[in-house]
């Protein structure tokens, strides 16, 4: 689950993401949907899907995981160059990355 599931253009928010296996989390990702997976122009060119899709309009900082592995926290900052609609946030672990699946637990949107 992410809450608040919403951000506004140009502000800061601090975003609470549950769930579980997130011990070591280390980075979050914004990422355009309609860009993955299926519908990247990557098609097996090397050049990364995450990487492709991500919306370097909005960032994560000051990431923090609680003792049990099931609660982030962090700093969110949504530029004045982002673009509204939804993001599939990818959170990276020392594990591997969570689910490419847009749903309501993994979708952050940007309004005006």
């Amino acid at each position: 689950a992410v809450l608040p599931a919403l951000g506004k253009v140009n502000s800061t928010v601090v975003v609470t993401i549950t769930g579980k296996n997130l011990l070591g989390a280390s980075g979050l990702v914004f990422v355009v949907p309609s860009r993955f997976p299926g519908k990247s122009e990557d098609h097996g060119k090397g050049r990364g899907l995450v990487k492709q899709a991500q919306d370097t309009a909005i960032t994560a900082s000051n990431i923090q995981v609680n003792a049990a592995g099931t609660q982030i926290t962090a700093t969110v900052v949504v530029s004045r160059e982002a673009a509204t609609g939804a993001r599939v946030i990818l959170v990276s672990t020392p594990n591997g990355e969570s689910s490419f699946l847009q749903s309501a637990g993994t979708t952050f949107t940007i309004i005006p």
